[in-house]
């Protein structure tokens, strides 16, 4: 069976959840190199698609791409989609969902998706062939929140080894003025569901402290 990967990722900015597609996709075009992945026209991270080999395919882009056109390219084969989205109508497919936040902190999101996403890990958590979420705790959440048995998901936890193929920069804690004490590093966006308000909360409870804390990530909040 001719196995497709839903590589939309590679139409979006990177935060957390693409760069999972990413670098899983990478190590997985290295193990299987007949995988077949499947792209709209508006991509962005065009190396990578290279990379990949990457078709691109449709004239559609966004939800409306995966949704109506991308079931067409991956028909008679199973479909791997890596970033929370997979179109509805495809059943042979393995998805992964990541967390279950748009339920759990809904005021973090816009009406519009936060009903979208909730409709579709709702479906998704039942109709694909396999679903795979990356901790034990969004296991437990999206169960409950989806309506379906915990062992409906297989848990797969993430790995951190590409960090290892980035080259380091030595003069970059003296840049930003880091370096001469220890420091707290927090890594992602500051939207309300990363929780950084419990961080400011614990930090005050304890005063002077003898680290810095930096912060690493996106400040746009929107979704």
């Amino acid at each position: 069976m001719t196995v497709f990967v839903n590589a939309r990722f590679l139409t979006q900015p990177i935060t957390g959840v693409q760069r999972y597609a990413l670098e899983l996709s990478k190590e997985l075009k290295k193990l299987r190199p007949e995988l077949r992945f499947i792209a709209p026209k508006n991509v962005v991270h065009h190396e990578l698609a290279k990379q990949l080999g990457a078709e691109i395919r449709g004239r559609l882009t966004g939800h409306a791409w995966e949704q109506f056109e991308l079931p067409r390219y991956a028909l008679g084969g199973l479909l791997l989609s890596l970033s929370n989205t997979a179109p509805l109508t495809k059943r042979q497919q393995l998805v992964v969902l990541h967390d279950a936040s748009m339920f759990a902190v809904p005021d973090t999101y816009s009406f519009a998706f936060r009903n979208w996403y909730r409709l579709l890990f709702t479906q998704l958590s039942r109709s694909a062939l396999e679903v795979i979420t990356v901790s034990r705790f969004s296991q437990q959440e999206l169960a409950h929140y989806c309506g379906v048995p915990a062992e409906r998901f297989t848990v797969i936890y993430e790995g951190a080894e590409h960090i290892r193929a980035v080259p380091a920069e030595p003069g970059i804690l003296e840049q930003q003025g880091l370096g001469h004490k220890p420091y707290l590093l927090v890594v992602g966006s500051q939207s309300p569901h990363k929780n950084f308000k419990r961080l400011v909360e614990a930090l005050v409870q304890l005063g002077e402290t003898p680290f810095d804390v930096v912060v690493a990530g996106g400040t746009n909040a929107k979704v």
